[in-house]
């Protein structure tokens, strides 16, 4: 679990903080067997690539070993899927501050256009990393299965094979009993 962390140059990412060199460490404290250990980098995690519902450069790049723990989590770890489906809604900052003297400058239209294409490959990624995410669609957890569909519709296109599977998946559950 984990191998392709040391793949990515995170010193050259950037988070809600700066450098995104300490995610790495955080992704592998998420695989923890220490409860405490666990939802202390989860919280790090949650304020440094999703910090106040904004996505950041290095979020898309977290995002498969997200789904990869949350997968591998045995009972299913609802915080970490929470934090995936938090990362697909997310927005940008710059949304928030459309009243500030800067909004419409072509900095800001630079900077918000650079913050729309972090989500856009957050929710790509989800869609790239989606397998362990289809599989809790079967799950007999409901809560789960609520999750990830509301994952994998929010971040698949109309007419994608994903969002095709989840629909099927949506009206097989509201025929099974829980």
């Amino acid at each position: 679990m984990l191998e392709d962390l040391s793949k990515i140059e995170w010193s050259k990412l950037q988070h809600a903080f700066g450098a995104a060199d300490d995610v790495p460490d955080l992704l592998r404290e998420l695989a923890s067997a220490d409860p405490d250990t666990r939802r202390e980098a989860l919280e790090e995690l949650e304020s440094s690539i999703w910090h106040q519902n904004t996505i950041y450069e290095a979020t898309p790049h977290a995002v498969p070993f997200l789904i990869e723990l949350a997968q591998n989590q045995v009972p299913i770890d609802y915080p970490l899927l929470a934090l995936v489906a938090e990362i697909v809604r997310g927005a940008f900052y710059l949304d928030a501050d459309l009243e500030d003297e800067r909004s419409g400058t072509p900095e800001h239209l630079a900077k918000r256009r650079q913050e729309v294409q972090f989500v856009r490959l957050a929710r790509q990624a989800v869609i790239e990393h989606a397998g362990p995410l289809l599989g809790l669609l079967e799950s007999e957890d409901r809560f789960a299965r609520e999750l990830s569909i509301f994952i994998l519709a929010t971040s698949a296109g109309v007419g994608s094979d994903v969002a095709h599977k989840v629909l099927d998946s949506i009206f097989e559950s509201s025929l099974r009993p829980d």
